[in-house]
């Protein structure tokens, strides 16, 4: 594209860009090879190429008509920063997404930013909601999964006793209650075992002495969910939370709570959500909206209560997290919006967060944030698309 016109460009990539529809792939990924090194063993890093201030300009100009017009094509451009080209350090891509617009999305490649002595963290981090396809370098790590059939806090403790006992150089986990858990985690540290909390435990990690923690805030996370609805114009709100005890959801409704600024009434339910579509079908006369706490239980239930009703649209819903059925509920305008945590990246990120540690000793401080993110009526169907990739 530094020598082409977005003309020439365009006829250029033409016959990948109908192989990737033909595919159903969730993006093209694009990266600026003009100059590259890449492959030369003859020339040093040193010696890549680089833009000027007046190329920065111009190019990134190009890329943003590029961009649109791949998003008009519904196959979003997602940029490669690379190692021998003119986007390849941490600099280089931080720059590129500040002076990009919203159609130039970005393909996180966590070896090529390790390689540029970047941190990829950091680039996840600040560019979260630009992210759309990520390449997964092989980590040569081993990670068994283990989880309690249902929430069941004496089983995980035991799970998490059972992992200490089997001397891993790392432990991955959940943290939905740090009281229950905290105990068993203390032992894992003393061990000399290093932990990282993913989703829930936000609050609650650094406590205990876990490293870090990759998820999102969850009070947070209400508050921006409230203030949606708040800006939607609800006066009346139900917060149904369908395993009250744990924490984080907890939080969100705490959250949610502070953000509405109207009145909001917290409803306790089980795990049922025959249960859940009862309990929220008997609070519709006095409500005007509605937050669930996770969109394939008590979301899909609360939406089933409405279409009862006969009220999808005149009672607001919205809900934490994503289901196939809250997604073409979302993409319909049946729901406000469901809250994206980005589950793809907690379970990637504290495996590649251990790669790291194992190899160089390095280990973010705080919380490595995944959300909160909103997937509306005017996103949903690209989500829809994306999710059925693996990556939402």
């Amino acid at each position: 594209l530094l020598k082409r016109t977005v003309k020439e460009e365009m006829e250029n990539i033409r016959g990948q860009l109908n192989l990737f529809k033909d595919c159903k792939a969730p993006c093209i990924v694009f990266a600026e090879v003009t100059d590259s090194i890449q492959g030369d063993e003859n020339k040093p890093l040193s010696e890549r190429p680089t833009l000027d201030n007046d190329t920065w300009n111009s190019y990134c100009k190009k890329i943003n008509e590029i961009g649109k017009r791949l998003e008009d094509e519904e196959m979003p451009l997602a940029y490669h920063h690379h190692m021998g080209t003119v986007i390849q350090s941490e600099e280089d891509t931080i720059r590129l997404m500040q002076e990009t617009n919203d159609s130039v999305k970005l393909t996180i490649d966590t070896g090529h930013m390790l390689f540029a002595g970047g941190d990829y963290l950091k680039i996840i981090k600040n560019f979260k909601e630009k992210i759309a396809h990520v390449h997964c370098k092989d980590m040569k790590i081993k990670c068994k999964y283990t989880a309690p059939g249902t929430f069941d806090m004496v089983e995980m403790a035991k799970l998490i006793d059972n992992a200490v006992s089997q001397k891993p150089k790392g432990i991955v986990i959940t943290l939905p209650d740090a009281a229950a858990l905290g105990k068993s985690v203390k032992a894992a540290i003393a061990a000399g075992i290093p932990v990282v909390s993913m989703n829930s435990g936000s609050d609650d990690f650094a406590k205990l002495g876990i490293s870090a923690h990759v998820g999102q805030t969850e009070f947070e996370a209400g508050v921006g969910g409230g203030q949606k609805m708040k800006a939607a114009g609800g006066k009346k709100a139900l917060c149904v939370n369908h395993e009250v005890g744990n924490v984080a959801l907890d939080r969100r409704c705490a959250g949610f709570k502070k953000g509405f600024g109207g009145s909001v009434e917290i409803l306790g339910t089980s795990n049922d959500p025959t249960e859940i579509q009862k309990a929220v079908a008997a609070k519709l006369g006095g409500v005007d909206t509605i937050l669930t706490l996770g969109a394939g239980l008590s979301g899909e239930a609360a939406l089933k209560a409405l279409k009862s009703a006969g009220k999808v649209g005149q009672v607001k819903l919205g809900t934490f997290d994503m289901s196939p059925g809250m997604l073409k509920a979302a993409a319909a305008g049946e729901v406000e919006f469901l809250i994206d945590q980005q589950q793809y990246l907690q379970g990637y990120l504290p495996i590649a967060i251990f790669a790291q540690y194992m190899r160089w000793g390095t280990m973010p401080a705080g919380v490595v944030m995944t959300g909160p993110g909103f997937v509306t009526p005017d996103n949903a169907s690209k989500v829809i698309k994306w999710a059925a990739q693996g990556y939402r």
